[in-house]
């Protein structure tokens, strides 16, 4: 992650709390920026997966000692407990991660300054919110917001609302650029320059 996040940083210190928005698109852009995010998500899913064969084997061997009257303590609440903690770092993860960007001053021009670090700086929050959330079929309160009914069905029709409303916003910036009637690019009128 700091391959990704510490030359963005460096260059923050180096140029007194700046960056341009040339310097923001090689760390949002560049492919080889993107491979450590990857590689942390990737990290995440192992780790989740190897807790939930630790929680299936632990009722497996409670419900193993139980019946050959060895009963100790139980497991259910031993993980119920843990569920409860990761789903208290997950909440605490997204909490962190809203107030940095919450508090994080804009920039004069957007996706400049401190904004670039938006591009790979919040991943590790991401990590721990997917980790905590990933307990026990998603503990924590966000994580409980999320399964929600409502939300899972929205969830669902999203991205074919996007697929189709895409081509129709495309449609009509091509029409404002060719007949110069209006512009759908930006609200100042101006094309979107990013370099």
């Amino acid at each position: 992650w700091l391959l990704s996040f510490g030359p963005s940083l460096f260059m923050f210190c180096y140029q007194d709390a700046f960056i341009s928005i040339k310097q923001g698109l090689y760390t949002y852009v560049w492919p080889p920026a993107q491979i450590p995010d990857f590689v942390l998500g990737v990290a995440v899913a192992e780790i989740s997966r190897l807790d939930k064969e630790h929680e299936v084997q632990t009722i497996a061997s409670a419900e193993e000692a139980h019946d050959e009257g060895l009963a100790g303590r139980s497991p259910e609440k031993q993980l119920a407990r843990q569920a409860r903690m990761k789903g208290a770092i997950a909440d605490i993860a997204i909490l962190v991660g809203a107030l940095l960007v919450f508090c994080v001053p804009p920039g004069e021009v957007p996706r400049q300054s401190a904004e670039v670090f938006y591009n790979h700086g919040l991943a590790p929050f991401l990590a721990l919110f997917l980790y905590g959330s990933s307990a026990q079929g998603g503990s924590g309160l966000l994580a409980r917001l999320f399964r929600h009914d409502a939300l899972v069905s929205m969830g669902e029709y999203s991205f074919q609302v996007y697929l189709f409303q895409y081509p129709w916003h495309e449609i009509f910036v091509a029409i404002g650029d060719v007949s110069k009637a209006f512009d759908m690019r930006n609200a100042a009128g101006t094309h979107n320059v990013n370099m």
